[in-house]
């Protein structure tokens, strides 16, 4: 049980996922939602740390994580699983947190590992199945919502709460910070859509 904060980073599909652990008492993973970087979840974590063993991290293309090329469910998925085999809790079973997406890859987690898990905590999520993860029909809304975190996304690129989701992009005269910073859920949806 740790009582300090520790930071520790997976390597996993090709991408550097980064994590923290700190706390004491039950285990606890907490995973973050699409756009949520672990840095916007500090005062919750500091409360579960209060009384849990917190293993947290940030996704793919989130806070401090390197972007992946796949955005697909299953990718996302493979992250969680390799974060909770590094956390050591795939023996000792955990209390599974999740907050939108992540609620919805701490319920497929459990299902896939009962012996992991000694709860869930689902909070605006939990899909009982993730085909289709996006429809077709999903896109113009995603989009639209991409459009309008345009801002934020540049106000924040190169910290903790970056999200670096991958554009469409024809400009080489672009940095690749500055697409990452211009990011667009377009690319997401594409990549994430299953036919029905």
């Amino acid at each position: 049980m740790n009582t300090r904060d520790s930071h520790f980073t997976v390597h996993h599909d090709g991408v550097a996922i980064r994590g923290s652990r700190g706390g004491r008492g039950r285990p606890l993973v907490l995973c973050p939602g699409l756009l949520t970087p672990q840095a916007d979840l500090h005062e919750l974590i500091g409360l579960l740390r209060r009384e849990h063993d917190v293993v947290t991290f940030d996704l793919r293309g989130h806070g401090l994580s390197s972007p992946g090329s796949r955005y697909t469910f299953e990718a996302f998925l493979g992250d969680f699983g390799a974060v909770m085999a590094e956390s050591g809790y795939v023996g000792p079973r955990a209390v599974l947190v999740g907050h939108s997406l992540g609620a919805d890859l701490a319920v497929h987690y459990a299902a896939g590992h009962p012996d992991a898990v000694s709860g869930l905590v689902l909070v605006d999520g939990a899909n009982p199945v993730p085909e289709p993860f996006l429809t077709e029909a999903d896109l113009p809304e995603f989009r639209a919502m991409a459009e309008g975190l345009r801002p934020e996304f540049e106000r924040v690129a190169g910290t903790a709460r970056q999200v670096l989701l991958p554009l469409k992009t024809s400009s080489t005269s672009t940095s690749r910070s500055k697409r990452c910073a211009r990011a667009s859920l377009t690319s997401i949806g594409e990549s994430t859509v299953r036919s029905t």
